[in-house]
């Protein structure tokens, strides 16, 4: 090889990367010993550019974090979180570089705001806001020429929109508090009013990156003719489950209607995907095991893959505190029991002697202590009779008899309403009667709600006037 060639080739190694040291490199294989030793100094020199350019490509994703965590420790230290809540938020940078492990830690102000001991701060803890909204200040920019680098990966950049929103968010709540001259009329929703647009333009930005298009677009196509759709999904759906992070993140923390918002949705082609509200999204996030990153708008229980557990004539539903379901079945008047994501938990059966022929249950409700109770009718040897069985789980504590021809049952603190078409009985939940609600006032009653502030509301049907009227009680019948 020339001298010429040879100087040439070296001033190659010290160009800046690019495709054609690729090809250099590889035209080097088959030289000489000489050709061979300077193709193993370009290719070490491609491999160090490659691990500087990388480097380099997370220097403002990096510094944004180091930020972001100064900015966290100043707003902690005017709030006085204690710095295990710190030490659980700052975590390595490499983990919060994975857009699906980047921290939340606004949950964490809202009551800590809420707890400060005074209306307004002094000019120590003025200085340190002040501070800590620098720091988040420098945080968003830097997140977002983080973002606009093209030189990092997908996750990287969606991890760049995740600091840059949550940076927009707290140097907007470091700003507020240190405005407010009133803490105690302060809430989240108008510290984090300043925030709105950045948050707007992060989403909107994020959902028009390419990349995300795409794998939103391959996840989701239907078919046997996918065959893209059969590769590399893990990381596919990493990516999906990132960009709904941040979706969910935002509506929970702004309390958006993100369904009005074009900026909101993903368009693809013809087609607009709304990470939050899609029932397709909410099936891949649901296999990923993130099912609190959507907020399902159709949402369903009772059509579990067991069929045993399926409802087929539901009558009446209740639910208590755990977020549980409870619904009785048309027929054997079982009640079936779901939990808050419609998983199947068990059953209830009302209790019924060998001497009674029929039964029917007109409706269930929960009380105080969520027990289950339910309003029975019992046939035997032609005479029916009407109580309320309770239930703890499974098991049957109490019952107590009701009058005839009751059909509608609610239960409003410690007290049981049953309702005939023209009165309602009102009981303790022992099952002693202790009053009557609308007695010569209601007709027709078509059904019975409680309030949490002790009202009931019970809607009749007027015939004279052939419409339907809302009648609201105290629970002392006034």
């Amino acid at each position: 090889m020339s001298e010429i060639v040879t100087s040439l080739l070296k001033a190659v190694a010290g160009l800046l990367f690019n495709k054609a040291r690729d090809s250099a490199a590889e035209n080097l294989k088959d030289g000489d010993v000489t050709d061979n030793k300077l193709r193993e100094l370009i290719q070490r020199e491609i491999n160090d550019i490659k691990s500087k350019l990388d480097a380099l490509s997370r220097k403002d994703l990096l510094t944004a974090i180091d930020a972001f965590e100064a900015g966290l420790t100043y707003l902690y230290k005017v709030l006085d979180i204690d710095s295990e809540t710190i030490r659980s938020v700052i975590s390595t940078k490499e983990m919060k570089i994975n857009a699906a492990k980047a921290p939340a830690p606004a949950a964490a102000i809202e009551p800590a705001i809420q707890n400060v001991g005074t209306t307004e701060f002094g000019v120590e803890a003025k200085d340190l806001l002040l501070q800590a909204q620098k720091r988040f200040e420098m945080t968003r920019e830097k997140a977002t020429e983080a973002f606009n680098n093209e030189g990092l990966d997908t996750l990287q950049r969606i991890t760049a929109i995740r600091y840059r929103v949550m940076a927009a968010m707290l140097e907007s709540v470091a700003k507020s508090l240190a405005a407010t001259t009133d803490l105690s009329s302060l809430s989240l929703m108008s510290a984090l009013q300043s925030a709105t647009p950045e948050c707007e333009q992060s989403l909107r930005q994020l959902h028009s990156l390419p990349d995300v298009k795409k794998n939103f677009e391959v996840e989701l196509k239907r078919g046997l003719f996918n065959i893209r759709g059969r590769f590399g999904r893990d990381e596919r759906r990493e990516i999906i489950c990132a960009v709904c992070q941040v979706n969910r993140f935002i509506h929970d923390a702004q309390e958006f209607d993100f369904d009005h918002y074009d900026w909101a949705r993903i368009k693809i082609g013809e087609k607009s995907i709304s990470p939050l509200y899609s029932r397709e999204v909410a099936e891949v996030l649901d296999e990923a095991g993130v099912q609190h990153c959507c907020v399902q708008i159709e949402w369903s229980f009772g059509d579990t893959r067991q069929k045993e557990h399926r409802l087929r004539n539901p009558t009446c539903i209740a639910t208590n505190t755990h977020g549980e379901f409870l619904v009785v079945e048309m027929g054997d008047y079982t009640m079936k029991v779901f939990d808050s994501s419609g998983e199947f938990i068990n059953k209830i059966n009302p209790q019924v002697d060998d001497t009674v022929t029929s039964h029917y249950v007109p409706d269930v409700a929960t009380d105080v202590n969520n027990n289950t109770n339910i309003l029975v009718l019992l046939s035997e040897s032609g005479t029916d009779r009407w109580e309320v069985q309770v239930f703890t789980k499974t098991e049957m504590c109490n019952k107590f008899p009701v009058r005839e021809n009751s059909y509608l049952l609610t239960i409003c603190h410690d007290r049981v309403f049953v309702a005939r078409r023209d009165v309602i009985a009102v009981y303790d939940l022992n099952g002693m009667r202790i009053a009557r609600l609308g007695e010569g006032t209601l007709s027709l009653v078509e059904d019975i709600a409680a309030g949490s502030d002790g009202q009931i509301f019970v809607l009749i049907f007027k015939r004279t006037r052939k419409e339907k009227i809302a009648y609201v009680f105290t629970e002392d019948g006034h």
